[in-house]
């Protein structure tokens, strides 16, 4: 599905929700966000697409999705993991400020080989003109605008986590505010498996 995204009030979309959000939730194949003011993407030239992973099921369907896209031959992708080092309070005293510590350099460690092995899978199949793949620390949805916003991105893929219910409202989806506050297209990949 593609959908256009016209910028309304933040007030407009609490009361009135917002069509392309409506689509992004409830659809189950993968949903295109275009913004109007975005950089065109380009098959003949190029494009600039950042691909945000972690090690979900959903990200390895992003990653393979990109790899039957033909359009994306002239294309930059950037593989980007974004890890948020501070998700979880040290408060609770030293011994878990270290079991912390201990689980975020192995889920890193986790990432870096993900990368490798995706990043490869794609030059297997001549899908872009250049591939490069990095870790960064920070917020998470801040990160990945900052990075497409500096870049500058034609396009953002991601897969969707698929949370429901009270943890959606209580946490938010990362491809929500992804998909409202880029300034480029965000493609979502949706009701596939890896």
């Amino acid at each position: 599905i593609v959908t256009g995204c016209r910028k309304k009030t933040a007030v407009d979309t609490f009361m009135l929700g917002s069509v392309s959000q409506s689509l992004l939730e409830k659809a189950e194949c993968p949903v295109a966000i275009v913004r109007g003011s975005s950089l065109a993407l380009s098959a003949d030239d190029g494009s600039n697409v950042l691909v945000t992973v972690d090690d979900s099921e959903h990200s390895a369907a992003a990653v393979e999705w990109l790899q039957w896209q033909e359009w994306m031959k002239k294309s930059h992708i950037a593989l980007l993991s974004v890890s948020d080092p501070l998700h979880r309070s040290a408060i609770e005293g030293v011994r878990a400020a270290s079991d912390h510590l201990l689980e975020y350099q192995a889920e890193k460690m986790l990432i870096e080989r993900l990368l490798d092995k995706w990043a490869e899978y794609l030059r297997k199949g001549g899908n872009a003109r250049e591939i490069t793949r990095g870790t960064v620390d920070g917020a998470i949805e801040e990160t990945i605008l900052k990075g497409a916003h500096n870049w500058p991105a034609n396009l953002i893929v991601m897969g969707a986590q698929g949370k429901t219910g009270l943890v959606k409202l209580v946490l938010g989806s990362v491809s929500q505010h992804i998909s409202t506050h880029a300034e480029c297209t965000v493609l979502v990949v949706k009701g596939m498996e890896s």
